[in-house]
C-alpha cells in the first residue's frame, strides 16, 4: 500500500531525474574579453555554466522538499527566529576525550615511523610548482613581487622553503618528507576535530565511546585516501573553532581564533581562503542577528589584524602584488584551467564520482531540512546552526570540483560533504540505539568498540605505504631520502637537458622556460627572469603583456620550450599567442635535445 510519507521523497527524486535530463540544456552566454585560451574557449563554454547547473541540481529538490513540508506541517513549523538564537552553553559530562586522544596519537606516530618514503620519479609539473616556487623566493627574497602564484603563498612557496629550512638541505627528498609530515599533521587535526564534533552528541557513555571511535575512523580514512589533505587545514581549523563557539559562545578566544584562521586561509591557499571567508560572512550575519556586536567586532578585528601584520612585514609593494595576484586568479583561473563538468548519470568520464557526490549533497540537505521540521531535545539551536554552516562550507568546497572537473579534483571537493553525511547518519543511528536500549547493549557495545579501535589501529599502521620493519631504520631511511641526489628522481632524457642548461646558464643570473615544466628552475638552481615561473598560472592578454614586458627588461639569454608536457592540454604556443610571437621574433633555435628546444636570444 502506498504511503503518503514517501510522496515528498518520490517527487524529490523526480526533480533530480529532471535536473539530470536538462543539465546540458542550461547554458549561459560565453564571455571572454581577455581571450583566455583553454577548454572553455575551445567549446565556447561559459565558466559559470557548471556552477549554475550545480546550484539548480542541488537546491531545486531541497527547495521543493522544504516548501512541501511547510504546506503539510504549517501548524507545526518551528520559528526560524528562535532557531537562529545563540544563547545556550553545552555542558558535556563525558570525560574520556583526552584518554581517546592519548591512546590514538601513539598509533599515528608509529604509523609515521613505519612509513615507506616515496621514491617515484619526479612530477615535473606539479612538484615543480612547489620546488621552483621555493627557488624563486630564496633567490629573489620576494613573494608576490617575485612570483605569480597559482594557489597560495604557503602551498606554492613556503611549502618547500620550510622543508629546506627544516632539514637544512635542498632536495626533492626533503620536500617529500615534509609532505608526509603535513599529512600526519592533518591526520592529528582531523582526529581532534572528530572528537570535538562528538561533544554535541548526548548519549550514554558506551554508545558515545563507539560513536567517537567510528567517526575518527571515517575522518582518518578520508585523509588517508586524499579526500581531505593538508590544503584543507584552514577549513578543519575553521570548523573546529566554529564548533567550539557553538558549544560555548561565552569564550572570546574562540572568536579571535576563528577570525585569525579565516585570514590565514588566504595565505595558505586562496581558493580555500574564499570558501572559509564566504562561510564566515554568513556566520557574522548570524552573530549580528543575535546582537553579539562585541563578538562580531572581535572576529573582524582578528581577521584584519593578521592582514595588517602581513602588510607591515612584506617588502614594499608585495602586499599590493598579493591583492592583484589573488584577484587575477579569481577572475581568470576557471577560463584557463577549467574542465567541463561531467553530466550526472551519464557515461562521461568521472560522471559516476560526480553523481555520487551530488546525491550526498542532496541527502545531507534533506536530513537538515527534516531536522528543522522534527526538532527534538537532542539538537540544540547552536548545534543546528553549526550543521548548516558545515553544510554551506562543504558546498563552497566543491567549487574545486566544478572548476577543474577531473576525477582527482571532484574527489578533493567532496571530502567535507562525505564527512558531514557520515556524521548526520551516525547521529540518527546512535540516537535510535539509545532509544531502543537493547538488553545486551553494554556487552555488545564494548565488543564493537574494541573491534573498531583495533580496525582503526590496523588501518593507520598497516597499508601498502607502511611496514613495521621501517621503525628500526627510520633515522637511516630519513637521512638517505633527504640526501638522495635529485638525479635519482629523473630519467636519462631529463638529466641530459638539466646538465646542458646548467652549463649554459652557469654565469647567468636568471633563466626562463616557456613550457609546462616549472621544475627546471629548481633543478638548475636559477630563478625565473619573469614572475611567471609557472606559465600555467596565467592566460589573459594583460598577463601576456606583463610577461613580454619583463622579458624585455631582463632579456634572458636562453629559453626552454617543448618537452614531454607540450601536448598536456593546449600547447603554450596556442594558449599564449602574443608571447609565442614575441619569442619567435626575438629568439632562434640554439640546440634540440630529444623533445626539448633551447632557444637563444638573437644577436
Amino acid at each position: 500500500m502506498f504511503s503518503s510519507k514517501l510522496l515528498p521523497f518520490i517527487l524529490t527524486a523526480l526533480i533530480v531525474t529532471i535536473n539530470s535530463v536538462i543539465w546540458s540544456k542550461i547554458n549561459l552566454p560565453y564571455v571572454n574579453s581577455e581571450d583566455v585560451k583553454g577548454v572553455y574557449s575551445l567549446n565556447n563554454y561559459s565558466p559559470y555554466n557548471d556552477t549554475l547547473r550545480f546550484i539548480i541540481y542541488i537546491f531545486s529538490p531541497l527547495i521543493f522538499f522544504f516548501i512541501y513540508n511547510i504546506l503539510i506541517k504549517y501548524k507545526k513549523i518551528p520559528s526560524i527566529q528562535n532557531l537562529l538564537k545563540i544563547n545556550k552553553v553545552t555542558k558535556d559530562d563525558y570525560n574520556e576525550y583526552i584518554i581517546i586522544l592519548l591512546i590514538l596519537l601513539p598509533f599515528i606516530f608509529i604509523s609515521f615511523l613505519s612509513i615507506d618514503f616515496p621514491i617515484h620519479k619526479l612530477d615535473i609539473f606539479h612538484e615543480g610548482q612547489f620546488l621552483s616556487g621555493a627557488t624563486n623566493y630564496l633567490q629573489k627574497l620576494n613573494f608576490w613581487n617575485g612570483s605569480f602564484l597559482l594557489t597560495g603563498l604557503f602551498y606554492d612557496q613556503l611549502n618547500s622553503v620550510i622543508a629546506f629550512k627544516l632539514f637544512n638541505f635542498q632536495s626533492v627528498g626533503a620536500y617529500r618528507v615534509f609532505q608526509i609530515i603535513l599529512k600526519y599533521f592533518t591526520l592529528i587535526l582531523i582526529l581532534v576535530f572528530c572528537i570535538s564534533l562528538s561533544k554535541n552528541i548526548k548519549i550514554e557513555k558506551n554508545l558515545k565511546r563507539l560513536f567517537i571511535i567510528f567517526l575518527i575512523f571515517i575522518g582518518l580514512y578520508l585523509v588517508e585516501e586524499n579526500f581531505i589533505y593538508y590544503r584543507h587545514i584552514p577549513i578543519i581549523l575553521f570548523l573546529f573553532f566554529l564548533n567550539k563557539i557553538m558549544l560555548d559562545h561565552t569564550k572570546k578566544i574562540n572568536y579571535m581564533s576563528l577570525g585569525i584562521t579565516s585570514s590565514f586561509a588566504f595565505f595558505w591557499s586562496i581558493d580555500v581562503g574564499a570558501y572559509v571567508f564566504a562561510t564566515l560572512l554568513i556566520f557574522i550575519m548570524i552573530l549580528v542577528y543575535n546582537n553579539k556586536i562585541k563578538e562580531t567586532a572581535l572576529v573582524l578585528l582578528s581577521f584584519f589584524i593578521l592582514f595588517l601584520f602581513i602588510y607591515l612585514i612584506l617588502e614594499q609593494g608585495d602586499f599590493q602584488s598579493f591583492i592583484s595576484n589573488t584577484l587575477n586568479q579569481y577572475k581568470f583561473n576557471e577560463l584557463y584551467n577549467g574542465i567541463i563538468h561531467p553530466e550526472p548519470f551519464s557515461n562521461q568520464k568521472d560522471s559516476a564520482r560526480a553523481t555520487k557526490t551530488f546525491i550526498i549533497f542532496i541527502l545531507n540537505g534533506l536530513v537538515l531540512i527534516s531536522i528543522f521540521f522534527q526538532r527534538n531535545k537532542f539538537i540544540s539551536n547552536e548545534f543546528y546552526i553549526f550543521l548548516i554552516l558545515f553544510y554551506i562550507i562543504s558546498i563552497f568546497s566543491y567549487k574545486t570540483g566544478l572548476s577543474r572537473s577531473d576525477g582527482g579534483h571532484i574527489k578533493l571537493g567532496s571530502g567535507f560533504t562525505i564527512l558531514l553525511f557520515v556524521f548526520l547518519n551516525m547521529i540518527k543511528l546512535f540516537y535510535f540505539l539509545e532509544k531502543k536500549n537493547f538488553p545486551i547493549k553494554n556487552i555488545l557495545l564494548k565488543t564493537i568498540t574494541i573491534f573498531t579501535a583495533i580496525l582503526i589501529t590496523v588501518f593507520v599502521l598497516f597499508n601498502e605505504k607502511n611496514s613495521l620493519k621501517n621503525i628500526m631504520s627510520f633515522k637511516t631511511n630519513l637521512n638517505k631520502t633527504i640526501n638522495k641526489d635529485d638525479d635519482y628522481y629523473l630519467n636519462k632524457e631529463y638529466i641530459e637537458i638539466v646538465n646542458e642548461l646548467k652549463y649554459l646558464t652557469r654565469d647567468l643570473d636568471c633563466f626562463q622556460a616557456f613550457n609546462y615544466e616549472p621544475t627546471i628552475y629548481y633543478l638548475i638552481d636559477k630563478k625565473s627572469c619573469t614572475k611567471y615561473y609557472l606559465i600555467q598560472s596565467m592566460g589573459s592578454k594583460s598577463d601576456q603583456n606583463k610577461f613580454i614586458d619583463q622579458m624585455e627588461e631582463f632579456k634572458p639569454k636562453y629559453i626552454l620550450t617543448g618537452g614531454n608536457f607540450e601536448t598536456w592540454g593546449m600547447k603554450p604556443s596556442i594558449r599564449f599567442p602574443m608571447i609565442h610571437d614575441y619569442i619567435t621574433t626575438k629568439y632562434e633555435l640554439h640546440k634540440k635535445i630529444n623533445n626539448h628546444r633551447i632557444l637563444i636570444l638573437n644577436k
